[in-house]
């Protein structure tokens, strides 16, 4: 069997992927033996599929050749069940449990082999099922002979546990919140008979004061315990922290093989360097960062250096640079990606800013060149294949967004010609965060502080309306104003007096700024994040929860912009803010979140109000509370159709329907139409002023 050095630190990532992909691999196989929908099936065995191709690609790029060989083995198997998923026999099934059964023994096999050349050859198996963290314990905490410490007298612990263990000192800190109450209820009794002792018992005064004293006695007791218990959970919270640390080096070696293999499949030469010094981050970031750092990386190879030939002509060496590298930034860590390459083509960028009809002309020759670079980062803005800029640009917007799920942020810095540096601020654990709490119809929520650029009050009268979007003026810019319950989809928010003064949290994402109306703010404070499961697990626009010293459940927003459209640039003369009924009212019926987003900022932008449905029945829903002017939807949807439900709006409320969609072929536009349909719009020819045109026909009433 062959083996890199074992020093390399790459293998013990590859180790838990590898135990999580056998897991996976072995429950997905039981799954599609008790499965007799065939969609289901179908569905099962992609997943197996891309858990089999994971490992063999994984075991190739470490050069595990046993292990290669016996996943593509796997592979082959689930390949065949791709083809004929309706031919899935038992027997077939058998077959590939016994193609996993022997994956899983070359694994065992390598397994024995890695930790005999780490020098513990007589250690136990780790847990077949649990990616493993090492802690570090003194002589005095060790047990002699246990099968779990290896030569340098550490333990392995699953990071599972880990994580249990830091949700219990939420739990406990919750409970300490309640102590402060019991000593809040002994003062106050304190202080009630005290106020007896002087008002009705005269001569009886010294056995009050007696009580008295054994309350404070206990008053005091309680405060010292309590901040004893608080030093403590304090010291344990950080040590357990501690140890889910991780080197970044550890992330940052793991990339130096597929930037070897892909300069070497595109012709190039690339120096790749590392420079992370000690810098430590939480086991959970690092696992977060790996795909949009190897993104990065890649981008970097295949569209950032130029090649040989290319590089001679511009008086560059043959060899291109990558560098990784970090750094603290404060309380937070930035990550670099840089390289020397010829950096993105602003050429390009405005062809295409142009021929999509992104921007006007003269839009784009008002950019400056950081505002061009910024459209790499839209959704899917580089997936045609123009020049130079088509790869720079394919899922750096997943880049970003994983970026802001994680409360990091990320920068560009570009010298034209000369290279290219990503830079990713981000924080060393997510398992806790700071927050303003905020509450909106009888409902608190956590916007994370890095959101929050300014709170503060305001009177509704000295609101503005630009191009019919209520606006708010700060700095001497505008800022679009949006209720929290608007913003949040909550429903119909209360409508404020113009006398009255209002609270507001302005939401800042990059240069966007959104100043959004609450009804009350409660102090900042830092907060134990928790996961969120079903059924509000992977909702757009939620970070976690978090558990409030009552002991209720606080959600934590993610705050991001990208679902609302962009600040409203100073137009035309600011005139008084009309009130929300004036205003038409557009729903939005699509179960794609993008085309969700992208038909909302386009409708907005506009200044007409949206609300959004992720479906046919859930449409319904919201028709039946509430009648919109118009609504747009999709053709294809789960649960109810376009087409159905826009027989069911004209038959129960006859309102202007626009089907918004990728079918072209001229049956489906008939079947559209003869449903009822007012407009038929397809989403390959779609131009934002386009689908205005149509909706100013069919809404009377356009915003101004």
């Amino acid at each position: 069997m062959e083996l890199r050095p074992m020093h390399d630190p790459i293998f013990d990532i590859f180790r838990d992927e590898a135990i999580e992909h056998l897991k996976r691999l072995e429950q997905g196989f039981l799954d599609l033996d008790l499965t007799l929908d065939l969609a289901k099936r179908t569905q099962l065995v992609g997943k197996l599929f891309r858990h089999a191709h994971n490992l063999k690609g994984d075991s190739r790029a470490l050069n595990l050749q046993e292990l290669q060989k016996a996943a593509a083995v796997l592979e082959e198997t689930l390949e065949q069940f791709r083809e004929n998923p309706e031919k899935i026999l038992p027997s077939s099934i058998e077959t590939g449990l016994a193609d996993l059964d022997h994956l899983r023994k070359r694994f065992e096999d390598w397994k024995r082999e890695f930790q005999k050349q780490e020098g513990n050859p007589s250690s136990a198996p780790l847990l077949p099922d649990e990616p493993m963290e090492t802690i570090s314990l003194t002589p005095a905490e060790s047990a002699a002979g246990s099968p779990w410490l290896d030569d340098s007298q550490n333990v392995r612990v699953p990071s599972a546990r880990l994580d249990h263990m830091l949700n219990l000192v939420g739990e406990i800190r919750v409970l300490q919140r309640s102590n402060g109450e019991i000593q809040r209820e002994l003062r106050e009794l304190r202080i009630r008979l005290d106020e007896l002792g002087r008002k009705f018992l005269g001569n009886d005064r010294p056995a009050v004061e007696l009580a008295l004293n054994q309350v404070r006695q206990i008053e005091t007791r309680l405060y010292q315990h309590q901040t004893r218990e608080q030093m403590l959970m304090q010291s344990l919270e950080e040590n357990i922290s501690a140890a889910r640390l991780l080197p970044l080096s550890i992330l940052a070696d793991s990339f130096r093989r597929p930037i070897r293999d892909l300069a070497r499949s595109v012709n190039k030469e690339v120096l790749y360097q590392v420079d992370v010094g000690d810098v430590l981050l939480d086991k959970a970031v690092i696992e977060s960062l790996r795909a949009p750092l190897l993104h990065l990386v890649r981008n970097a190879v295949d569209h950032g250096i130029e090649s040989p030939d290319v590089r001679h002509q511009r008086g560059k060496p043959p060899q291109g640079v990558i560098r990784f590298s970090a750094g603290r930034r404060g309380e937070k860590v930035c990550i670099q990606i840089a390289d020397d390459g010829a950096g993105p083509d602003e050429s390009a960028i405005r062809h295409r800013l142009l021929s999509h009809g992104l921007l006007s002309e003269s839009e784009i020759n008002a950019l400056t060149s950081e505002e061009l670079h910024q459209w790499i980062f839209h959704p899917g803005f580089s997936t045609a294949n123009v020049g130079e800029i088509s790869g720079r640009g394919v899922g750096l917007d997943i880049v970003r967004d994983t970026l802001l799920r994680m409360q990091g942020q990320i920068e560009l810095l570009v010298k034209p010609g000369q290279g290219t540096t990503f830079s990713l601020i981000i924080p060393v654990t997510l398992s806790t965060i700071r927050v303003l709490t905020v509450w909106c119809l009888g409902r608190c929520f956590g916007i994370p502080s890095t959101r929050v650029q300014r709170t503060g009050r305001v009177k509704i009268s000295e609101l503005r309306e630009i191009k019919g979007i209520p606006t708010l003026i700060l700095d001497g810019e505008p800022v679009r104003w949006m209720s929290m319950a608007d913003f949040l989809e909550l429903g119909q928010p209360r409508i404020p007096a113009e006398d009255q003064y209002e609270n507001f949290v302005v939401i800042q994402q990059e240069s966007r700024r959104l100043a959004v109306r609450v009804d009350s703010i409660e102090e900042e404070r830092e907060v134990l994040l928790k996961p969120l499961h079903f059924p509000l697990a992977g909702v757009p626009g939620l970070l976690g929860g978090t558990i409030r010293s009552d002991g209720s459940v606080q959600l934590v927003l993610d705050a991001s912009l990208d679902l609302v459209e962009r600040n409203v640039p100073v137009s035309s003369p600011a005139v008084s803010v009309r009130s929300a009924a004036e205003i038409p009212r557009i729903l939005i019926v699509d179960d794609s979140p993008t085309t969700r987003a992208m038909l909302r900022n386009v409708l907005s932008s506009a200044g007409y109000q949206v609300h959004t449905a992720i479906d046919g029945m859930d449409a319904l829903e919201k028709l039946r509370a509430e009648r919109p002017d118009l609504v747009v939807c999709d053709f294809e949807m789960p649960r109810l159709n376009g087409v159905d439900l826009t027989r069911q709006i004209k038959a129960r409320w006859n309102l202007p329907v626009i089907l918004v969609t990728g079918r072209e072929k001229e049956h489906y536009r008939r079947e559209g139409l003869e449903a009822g349909a007012d407009a038929y719009v397809i989403k390959s020819t779609f131009q934002g002023e386009g689908l205005l045109d149509v909706v100013r026909q069919l809404i009377i009433q356009e915003p101004s």
